[in-house]
């Protein structure tokens, strides 16, 4: 066996320490010296690790990753957490299981596309992907890629309209629903601090394609743009975390998914929470895996394949079962993980004090500004501007923000209060936008051209222009009290030429009242202080399922980092639980849970690559066989089978020969080939058979 003796050990037990030819595979040739019987038995020296419990203060609250039955988050107040209902024992990922093999690792890049993230976050910043190309906040596109200073990601909001201006590597998020994404894969863990991810070392690439409530396709192929030309660079992104979703196939999104698929990168995608089965209700990107709908069966023309790089996932809950919001699907999901009450990260907005500031407005006089349907108005000596009509605007005279150039945060702050004035968040009945133009391309001409009531385009057609806010999220609908907002402004704006736009509809109320109408008040923009945000939030729906499977390949991927995504697909669908009867997830009535236990890493080691990719090319296939394969001992074995139908013995015998002899292998890399004769009768006596070269 071409063995040694290391050490031998006499005392409580007696054992010889081998050391096996380089190359070996320990349990395979364990076996094999049993069944020489030159041993009583053998066994792998296999590595133990201790069963410690992360320091994180919050951990307690995780269920997805130990459930032992605790109560339940439901909310998060003043850093104090609120609980309701208890989970059931083990109804979980076995996520502090795997901890014991690996903790993730920072050389895996796993991407996050969604409404960006907050950057300067205790359980975040320590996990943040670095660009090599730029790494610094400069002001300038060291890397050449059309992106200012994307040391962390990129902001991809408004690209359509950025014209041949750069874009913004500040994907800050003002949302939250990127940041707690973002946590439930990769917080930071073992920081004493918060809250800890699936993957407690990581490296998240942050891609931001939604602003307030909503975002474009366009939006979100621009990331998928920068994505795909980061893997070209050799930037090892290979998972992409999709936790959003729409009910149009678009056949541009698919062949930038395609794209993807093209280069092995795993793109998990978010089932959607309408409680759909997207068999019939079609739910995108997660509905591209379908073989029906990804050729886009409301199409007028088929596109392709289903993409085999999608793995959809729906939610489910502390009991192991679907959570009541899940949308489901027997062609489509794959995978169930923990969706409600789940606690990470929250946006956390910029504190009062900014830096750099430039005032427009303090509410106390509209001169500079053109304005219709908007008055002065004061209360109690608080000057403020109030809405006297149905339809208003403002705009601001031109300012320069250049002086913000190299700042990693740089805001819009405003105070609003909305009375009567109830802001649709769809857009259906009171709106509010804010648009932003500047002198983007240097040329000393700048400006917004007003097109209609609500809509806007630079006046200069090489300019870029931006809606801050397109239509606003609920939090904006408030009733008498003020409220401060703070809208991300993209390092594409930081030059000379800004204008500003604020303009509004009210379907609903004249604002004749004192308070009925929208009213704002200190109006400007300035550079956010370095700090360090500690928000925590319990949100649910399949957004928060999709970065738990997200950050389960990204931890298998620490242990064998070539793995492709159909691979990663395979491993987290094959090791999982299949809960039955709770739900219509797959197709027999039951769904899977992924579980992060000793047989999610079987037959990994650190640093190894995919044992399948060594043999390339079987070759024609003989008529009436085709190349099967299966796992044992680690090791893949790629076979001739016979097809369904049967052949004469005879003619077995001479086709598998005629397989053996005339096809030439690439045995380059490959510890041992095993040519097997398996012939389908157990009558002949040359069943199983083995010849080992």
């Amino acid at each position: 066996f071409g063995i040694t003796i290391e050490q031998q050990l006499h005392g409580a037990v007696e054992l010889s320490v081998l050391r096996l030819p380089a190359g070996s595979h320990a349990p395979e040739m364990a076996q094999a010296l049993e069944r020489a019987g030159i041993v009583e038995y053998a066994e792998p020296d296999y590595l133990i690790h201790t069963q410690q419990q992360p320091d994180d203060s919050l951990f307690q609250y995780l269920w997805a990753h130990r459930n032992s039955g605790q109560s339940l988050p439901s909310s998060v107040n003043n850093g104090s957490v609120a609980t309701s209902g208890q989970g059931t024992t083990d109804a979980d990922m076995d996520t502090a299981e795997a901890w014991d093999i690996s903790t993730g690792s920072a050389s895996v890049v796993l991407a996050v596309l969604d409404t960006g993230g907050q950057l300067d976050h205790e359980d975040l910043r320590g996990n943040l992907w670095v660009n090599p190309g730029d790494s610094s906040y400069d002001g300038i596109d060291n890397d050449g890629n059309g992106y200012v200073d994307d040391v962390h990601g990129a902001d991809c909001t408004g690209s359509q309209t950025r014209r041949s201006a750069p874009g913004s590597g500040l994907p800050w998020d003002e949302d939250s629903h990127g940041s707690h994404v973002a946590g439930i894969a990769g917080a930071v863990g073992g920081n004493a601090k918060g809250v800890v991810g699936v993957n407690q070392r990581l490296s998240i690439m942050v891609l931001r394609f939604i602003g307030i409530y909503s975002g474009s396709t366009l939006d979100a192929i621009a990331c998928l743009e920068y994505l795909v030309a980061m893997v070209d660079r050799g930037i090892p992104v290979r998972v992409v975390n999709n936790s959003w979703g729409g009910a149009n196939f678009q056949r541009s999104l698919y062949d930038a998914i395609k794209a993807l698929e093209q280069r092995g990168v795993l793109f998990v995608a978010a089932a959607g929470n309408q409680n759909d089965n997207l068999a019939v209700e079609p739910s995108y990107p997660a509905s591209y895996a379908d073989p029906l709908y990804a050729r886009g069966y409301d199409a007028p023309y088929p596109v392709g394949e289903p993409l085999n790089n999608v793995l959809s996932v729906a939610a489910s809950d502390p009991n192991d079962g679907r959570a009541s919001f899940s949308s489901y699907g027997s062609n489509v999901v794959r995978i169930a993980a923990p969706g409600t009450k789940i606690l990470s990260l929250n946006h956390q907005a910029p504190e009062d004090s900014l830096s750099t500031v430039i005032t427009l407005s303090d509410g106390s006089s509209l001169l500079g500004w053109e304005s219709s349907g908007v008055n002065t108005a004061s209360i109690d000596g608080d000057d403020y501007f109030s809405k006297t009509t149905a339809e208003f605007y403002l705009h601001s005279p031109k300012f320069d923000l250049s002086s913000f150039v190299g700042n990693s945060q740089v805001v819009l702050r405003m105070r609003m209060r909305c009375g009567g004035f109830q802001i649709d968040a769809m857009g259906d009945g009171d709106r509010l936008r804010i648009a932003l133009s500047a002198d983007t391309d240097g040329d000393g001409s700048s400006g917004l051209n007003r097109l209609s009531q609500d809509s806007y385009i630079a006046t200069d057609s090489d300019d870029a222009y931006i809606y801050l806010l397109r239509n606003v999220k609920y939090w904006l609908t408030c009733g008498d009290d003020w409220r401060v907002a703070h809208l991300i402004i993209p390092a594409t704006y930081f030059v000379d030429g800004a204008q500003l736009a604020i303009t509004g509809t009210s379907v609903g109320n004249n604002g004749l009242t004192s308070n009925g109408g929208v009213d704002i008040d200190h109006i400007s923009i300035g550079a956010v202080a370095d700090r360090t945000a500690t928000g925590y939030q319990v949100l649910q729906g399949t957004s928060m399922a999709a970065p738990q499977v997200a950050g389960a390949a990204a931890l298998a991927l620490s242990l064998r980092p070539a793995m492709a995504a159909t691979e990663l697909i395979h491993r987290i669908t094959e090791t999982a639980d299949r809960i039955p009867n709770l739900g219509d997830i797959v197709s027999d009535g039951s769904h899977y849970i992924p579980r992060l236990g000793d047989s999610f890493y079987d037959n990994m080691s650190i640093g190894g690559d995919s044992w399948d990719a060594a043999l390339s090319d079987f070759g024609n296939e003989p008529e009436g066989w085709h190349i099967a394969s299966d796992t044992l001992l680690g090791r893949k074995h790629y076979f001739w089978q016979l097809s369904p139908v049967a052949l004469p013995v005879n003619q077995v015998r001479s086709q598998y020969h005629f397989a053996l002899v005339s096809h030439h292998f690439d045995l380059s890399g490959l510890n041992t080939v095993a040519f097997r004769t398996t012939v389908l009768s157990a009558d002949f006596p040359d069943n199983h058979s083995t010849l080992r070269a």
